[in-house]
C-alpha cells in the first residue's frame, strides 16, 4: 500500500512537470512569432528540416485558399457584402474547410466566415492566452483590410 501511495505521488508530479513544460514550451513559441496550434484557414503547417538537421513546424500560406480568404477581407471591407452572402459566394466560388480525421471538408459558412473576419492572426498577429504576439508568418491582409 506504501508502495501505491509513492508511486501515485511520483506520478502526479511527472504529470504537473509534463503539463508546466508543454506550457512553457508553448509560451516561448508563440513569443518567437510562431503558431502554437493548428494554423486557420488559407495558411497550412507544414514539418521541414533545418540546416542543422532538426525538425522545425511552421506555417505557410495555402495557395488554394489563401488567395480566396484575401478575396473576402477585400470584398468584405468594402461595406457591399454582408457575411451571410459573401459566404454564398464563396461557397460558389468552391474554397473549403480543411478536412480532419473526424470532420471532413465543407463549404464555408457564415459561421466559419465570421471566424475568419475577426482572426487577427490574417493580420499577421498570433493570439495566445488573452496576449497578442507579433507572428512570423506571412500575412494576408494589411491592418486596415
Amino acid at each position: 500500500m506504501l508502495l501505491h501511495g509513492i508511486m501515485s505521488s511520483i506520478a502526479e508530479f511527472y504529470s504537473q512537470n509534463l503539463a508546466n513544460e508543454v506550457k512553457k514550451g508553448l509560451n516561448e513559441k508563440v513569443k518567437g512569432g510562431g503558431t502554437p496550434s493548428r494554423a486557420p484557414l488559407g495558411y497550412l503547417n507544414i514539418r521541414r528540416v533545418d540546416d542543422k538537421g532538426r525538425e522545425e513546424r511552421t506555417v505557410i500560406l495555402d495557395e488554394e485558399r489563401a488567395p480566396l480568404i484575401k478575396l473576402a477581407f477585400e470584398e468584405y471591407s468594402t461595406g457591399n457584402w454582408t457575411v451571410q452572402d459573401l459566404a454564398e459566394h464563396l461557397a460558389a466560388c468552391g474554397p473549403t474547410t480543411r478536412a480532419t480525421p473526424r470532420i471532413p471538408s465543407q463549404s464555408i459558412n457564415k459561421k466559419s466566415l465570421n471566424k475568419v473576419l475577426i482572426n487577427p492572426y490574417y493580420k499577421g498577429i498570433v493570439p495566445y492566452q488573452g496576449v497578442e504576439y507579433d507572428g512570423t508568418h506571412t500575412a494576408l491582409v494589411d491592418a486596415d483590410t
